[in-house]
């Protein structure tokens, strides 16, 4: 598998692909956001991929960093909008954090509350 997947929690079937195309395989964060209509995750090679997540189409990709693993990713709703978060690491670098504002693409279903919880 080339990204990441969603699957059904009874029975583990596969609902949704998203394709990243992943240099290395490594663990990532991936995380819902704006009420759950997007996937937003991590990769190897400093950026952060986006997708609706019903329809697996990439929506958007923020470049983070040149280089480097992003293996933390945390996602907060305000009412029209979303606070993407992200962390990348490197061995023997700095690590860096990079935070991101997203208008939401339907601000009727806004809400106000972290997600992940």
């Amino acid at each position: 598998m080339n990204g990441f997947s969603l699957h059904q929690l009874d029975n583990g079937a596969c609902i949704c692909t998203y394709n990243t195309n992943p240099l290395e395989t490594f663990l990532k964060q991936v995380i819902f956001g704006e009420k759950a209509t997007l996937v937003v995750g991590g990769s190897d090679d400093g950026v952060i991929y986006i997708f609706n997540k019903n329809e697996g189409m990439l929506k958007q990709v923020l470049r983070h960093a040149d280089k480097g693993q992003v293996q933390t990713v945390m996602t907060y709703d305000r009412a029209h909008y979303s606070v993407i978060f992200k962390a990348t690491s490197m061995n023997n670098a700095e690590l860096t954090i990079s935070i991101w504002s997203r208008k939401w693409d339907n601000a009727e279903t806004s809400i106000n509350h972290p997600l992940g919880t």
